[in-house]
């Protein structure tokens, strides 16, 4: 591949249709590169077959049914690649990479309950209105910008506090926290909201 269109000062692309025999039709392919140096350097991958770059480029092959410029879809494609983290979310916080049965049926319980404690857990940050909105950018990633479970745990369980009896009630009285303060009466008006 001789020419390559220019999209910025690092990034480049070039189409090229490919015909695969089982489908029987010719798809659209797009070839991505990445300037990593102007000079080669070592590379740190262990592949066996082939590497991904050549010490100055790193190259991607993209096939999508999208009608998106060469690099706004490599935008595209990255800001679908976020969802690892969302992957890697589910599996430290939820539990979601345990398996506690030696039964299907169970073991598919679990991870479902996991994925609906994650599914909760995200639609109570939009429902408490503490997801903060992102900007749209050609990423195309969450609308919203959510605290982790760990993040919530710590700014909320993990509060120091201790149980007086008050007029004969008890009642948990946390540190004197600001933030913490204005947090939780946020949560608190907004489900009022909600449960009206």
């Amino acid at each position: 591949m001789k020419y390559w269109y220019r999209h910025s000062t690092t990034l480049s692309s070039r189409k090229f249709s490919i015909f695969i025999d089982s489908w029987g039709m010719a798809v659209e392919c797009t070839v991505i590169r990445q300037k990593l140096s102007d000079k080669g350097v070592a590379k740190n991958v262990q592949l066996d077959l082939f590497t991904p770059d050549d010490g100055i480029y790193e190259y991607a092959v993209i096939y999508s049914n999208k009608t998106l410029r060469a690099d706004h879809l490599w935008e595209f494609y990255n800001g679908r690649a976020a969802m690892e983290h969302q992957i890697a979310e589910l599996k430290g916080e939820f539990g979601f990479d345990a398996i506690p049965t030696h039964h299907y049926q169970g073991n598919s319980a679990y991870q479902l309950i996991s994925q609906l404690t994650y599914n909760l857990v995200r639609n109570f940050q939009l429902d408490a209105r503490l997801a903060q909105a992102r900007p749209r950018t050609a990423s195309r990633t969450n609308l919203f910008s959510f605290a982790s479970l760990g993040t919530l745990r710590f700014e909320w369980i993990a509060a120091a506090g201790r149980i007086i009896n008050r007029s004969g009630a008890q009642v948990l009285k946390l540190c004197q926290n600001e933030r913490r303060r204005q947090r939780f009466e946020l949560i608190r008006t907004s489900l009022d909201r909600l449960a009206a």
